[in-house]
């Protein structure tokens, strides 16, 4: 095998959309392309068996760090190879420069190479209670179940107000989620910032788009955003009042909602904040990780 690197970001645009099996919401270059900026740059790995081009491995320098990882960055999951033969992608990782670090890999690749495991990525399936909310709710253990509709309940006291793509609410979405993360939160970061409200307004024109935004005396309370591909619905970030209990199940039902009247009966809800998912039933899968 003979190995190449590519670093003009239109030659890689063009390579990204040879490969890419499209299968997954950040398959698609437009929405990787969001998170690229002036910090980063591409570094993608193309092989080559005699002169044929057998697969990419698409990556980007990061200069701040001077590490190399996924065309992306750390926020993108359910990473995939874009090789034609996977058998071979022990070779792609054997070019990959010193300090390489790739994240959020999909278990199906792990059959192909002994990756370490990185993190579990939740999802709900909402085919396997009839697509039925009351049905995923009777699911729950007795004292489960009297908890939230009480909290509900009490939640429908304060009139709340549901809207839908709302873009104004943004801003507000940035502000909530800093609130509540504190220095943590990666919205402290412009860039980032940046790329979110690039993503969003993307799949608001691509009609996948749907931001849920809780509306409580005239002011929104609660904002998080959800994006549709491949009859998959993507819960990927959002913000809400802490010093309101219980918002935060308002939402996920509001999602579920979402998620059966545009008939996406799976609900993605990525990494992190393992404990409040595990209570809710999620299913998950483990996610690997490769570091050189």
């Amino acid at each position: 095998m003979r190995f190449e690197t590519v670093k003009d970001i239109k030659t890689c645009e063009q390579l990204w959309n040879s490969f890419s099996p499209d299968k997954k919401l950040f398959d698609l270059w437009e929405y990787r392309f969001c998170f690229f900026n002036e910090n980063y740059e591409p570094y993608f790995i193309v092989g080559y068996e005699n002169k044929e081009m057998i697969g990419i491995l698409p990556l980007w320098y990061e200069k701040k760090d001077e590490t190399y990882s996924f065309f992306g960055g750390e926020f993108p999951e359910e990473n995939s190879f874009f090789v034609k033969d996977k058998s071979k992608i022990k070779d792609f990782l054997e070019f990959t420069p010193e300090d390489s670090f790739i994240f959020y890999i999909l278990e199906s690749e792990k059959q192909y190479f002994d990756f370490e495991e990185c993190s579990k990525t939740y999802f709900l399936d909402m085919r396997k209670y009839n697509n039925e909310l009351g049905a995923y709710i009777s699911s729950f253990d007795k004292k489960h179940r009297k908890n939230l509709k009480y909290d509900l309940k009490q939640l429908e006291k304060l009139n709340y107000e549901i809207n839908f793509n709302k873009l104004e609410d943004f801003n507000r979405m940035v502000e909530l989620n800093i609130k509540k993360f504190g220095e943590e939160s990666n919205y402290n970061d412009k860039n980032f910032v940046d790329s979110i409200k690039k993503m969003i307004e993307i799949a608001y024109s691509q009609k996948k788009l749907n931001m849920i935004s809780i509306k409580i005396n005239e002011k929104t309370e609660a904002v998080e955003f959800a994006i549709i591909h491949d009859n998959i619905y993507n819960v990927l970030g959002g913000g809400r009042n802490i010093e309101i209990d219980n918002i935060g199940k308002l939402m996920v039902v509001e999602h579920i909602k979402s998620a059966l009247k545009n008939n996406t009966p799976i609900l993605n809800f990525c990494t992190s904040s393992e404990r409040w998912k595990k209570n809710w039933h999620f299913d998950y899968e483990m996610l690997y990780k490769f570091e050189k």
